[in-house]
């Protein structure tokens, strides 16, 4: 569907519930590292200040990857479902490596690359009316 596309009204709702499920389940690899962070200051013997910039890195990476999407203009260039789909994807991948890594320093890049992938959520729109 195209900007220029109107949804039929009966699909609008449809419509809205599945990409905010999808927003949802894009955006909620930002808080995983937050949630496991205590286990993983155990796991590797993580300062508490180590721990807290695994959260502090995905903010860092979203800043990084708007300003990339921003003066490559993205969003005008990629088909927003092919753009939205390998977001999510990049995102995921990296936050699935954190189950295989072992120390701060890859996770660490791992967690810039999770906040640096989905800066295409910033970019959807709605048709409108």
């Amino acid at each position: 569907m195209t900007a220029g596309e109107k949804v039929p009204a009966r699909g609008r709702w449809a419509a809205l519930a599945l990409l905010s499920l999808a927003l949802l389940l894009g955006m909620a690899e930002w808080f995983t590292a937050t949630a496991v962070g205590p286990a993983l200051q155990v796991r590797w013997a993580l300062s508490p200040g180590q721990v807290s910039l695994l959260t502090t890195l995905v903010q860092v990476g979203f800043v990084a990857g708007t300003l990339v999407a921003a003066i490559l203009n993205l969003a005008d260039v990629l088909p927003i479902r092919l753009y939205f789909a390998a977001a999510s994807l990049l995102a995921a991948v990296a936050n699935a490596g954190l189950l295989v890594v072992d120390g701060f320093a890859l996770a660490a890049l791992l967690r810039f690359m999770t906040g640096f992938a989905p800066v295409s959520y910033t970019h959807l729109t709605l048709p409108t009316s």
